[in-house]
């Protein structure tokens, strides 16, 4: 990574337009907490393996978070020391929405982008102010139940899993103000659809783009 200087141009080094990218892999920075710290939204639950594959390789998805913490987060943090000159605390708060996830999701092909995007990710441990697990499926908290017997009691201190999408929103406005957090997240910025059109762009933002994952069969 360091010789590519952390990959300051994602489209060129995931090999798709990232606008594109994160429809199937939806792992987006955008706005500010309260107390300055940028914002990680991923919603699982959108997730698409078979997306990724069409668009990009699994080795390339650690290039896509070096880009983000090495280029990215930067003026993040620029913003919050010039809005409070006793910023120091450099860490991001993650929202993960679980909307629509299904067991099925949770498969080889799943567990081989959670492993190659945490490759990069445990670089920067300290990162983590919060985690916040948003609209939790029942068979995710059953597993939670044992999945985090296996973590670090600091790193379980910092996560915060809602099922109930009303109580989520209710601490979301707690740690975001509203014109900070997506329109999707029940906050009064654009919502993830129209910053995903931004992201990676120099020139003109199109109004939409539709992305569809076509099969084909083949007779022979």
């Amino acid at each position: 990574a360091k010789k590519d200087n952390f990959y300051p141009n994602a489209n060129e080094f995931m090999g798709a337009p990232l606008s594109v990218l994160l429809t199937q892999f939806p792992n987006l920075y955008y706005g500010q907490a309260k107390e300055g710290f940028p914002c990680c939204y991923f919603n699982a639950g959108a997730l698409s393996t078979e997306g990724i594959e069409c668009v990009t390789d699994y080795d390339k998805l650690p290039n896509f978070i070096w880009h983000n913490m090495m280029h990215q987060m930067e003026p993040k943090y620029a913003r919050a020391k010039a809005a409070d000159p006793n910023f120091v605390r450099l860490e991001q708060i993650t929202i993960l929405n679980l909307d629509g996830l299904s067991s099925s999701l949770m498969n080889s092909r799943t567990n081989t982008v959670i492993q190659q995007v945490g490759s990069a990710a445990e670089v920067f441990p300290e990162m983590l102010h919060k985690v916040l697990v948003l609209n939790a499926p029942s068979f995710f908290a059953l597993g939670w139940s044992v999945i985090k017997r296996f973590i670090d009691p600091v790193t379980t201190s910092k996560i915060e899993i809602y099922s109930s999408r009303e109580k989520g929103r209710k601490r979301l406005l707690e740690l975001i103000d509203e014109d900070e957090l997506p329109q999707d997240y029940g906050g009064k910025a654009p919502p993830t659809s129209d910053i995903i059109l931004r992201e990676g762009r120099t020139g003109p933002v199109p109004l939409r783009q539709f992305v569809d994952l076509v099969k084909i069969k083949s007779n022979r």
